[in-house]
C-alpha cells in the first residue's frame, strides 16, 4: 500500500496536469457541466459532413421549435455579423462626427479620406477619452461633447503638430 501512495505522490510531482497524474493513478477525471444543446453530425452544404448543434427558433406568437444547425456556419455568421455591425457603426459614428468638425483638416483643409481624418484634444488635461477609443462604445451625444474640445486633422498634419513643427 505504501509504494502506491509513493507512486502516486510521485506522479503528481512530476507531472504539470494533476489530472493526468490522477488518472495514471487508476482515479476517473470529474464529469463535466451537461450541455444545454444536443450535437450530432450531419451533412452542410457548405462545410460537407461535420457537427451539427441543436438551436431553439423563436417564431412570432408561436412555441419555439428544436432545429440543427452546422457548428461551423453558426460560428462563421455570428463572428461576421459582431465584425460588420460594429466596423459599420463606428464608420458612421466617425462620419457624423467629422462633419460636425467641419468635415476637412483645419490646418490644410484635407477632407478625401475618412480614414485619414484625426481628432486632435487642443488640451490634454480635458480629455475624457480618445475618440477612436469611444466609436465603439460610446453614443454620439457623448462623441460630439468630446470633439467639442478636439480640432480636426489630416493625419500628416497631425502628425506635425505633434512634433511641434507647426502651430495651431
Amino acid at each position: 500500500m505504501g509504494s502506491g501512495l509513493m507512486q502516486l505522490s510521485r506522479g503528481i510531482r512530476a507531472s504539470s496536469n494533476p489530472y493526468r497524474a490522477i488518472a495514471a493513478a487508476g482515479f476517473d477525471r470529474p464529469t463535466s457541466q451537461p450541455r444545454k444543446y444536443e450535437l450530432k453530425f450531419g451533412v452542410c452544404r457548405h462545410h460537407g459532413y461535420t457537427e451539427f448543434r441543436s438551436d431553439k427558433d423563436y417564431r412570432k406568437n408561436k412555441t419555439p421549435r428544436i432545429t440543427f444547425r452546422c457548428l461551423l456556419c453558426f460560428k462563421l455568421k455570428k463572428k461576421k455579423h459582431r465584425l460588420r455591425n460594429s466596423k459599420s457603426t463606428a464608420r458612421n459614428k466617425k462620419y457624423k462626427l467629422v462633419q460636425m468638425a467641419g468635415g476637412s483638416c483645419k490646418l490644410c483643409g484635407y477632407d478625401k479620406c475618412l480614414s485619414a481624418m484625426h481628432f486632435h484634444h487642443r488640451d490634454r488635461l480635458m480629455k475624457n477619452f480618445e475618440i477612436a477609443y469611444g466609436l465603439r462604445r460610446f453614443t454620439l451625444e457623448k462623441l460630439s461633447e468630446e470633439i467639442s474640445k478636439c480640432v480636426l486633422l489630416c493625419n500628416r498634419c497631425h502628425a506635425e503638430l505633434e512634433e511641434g513643427l507647426v502651430k495651431l
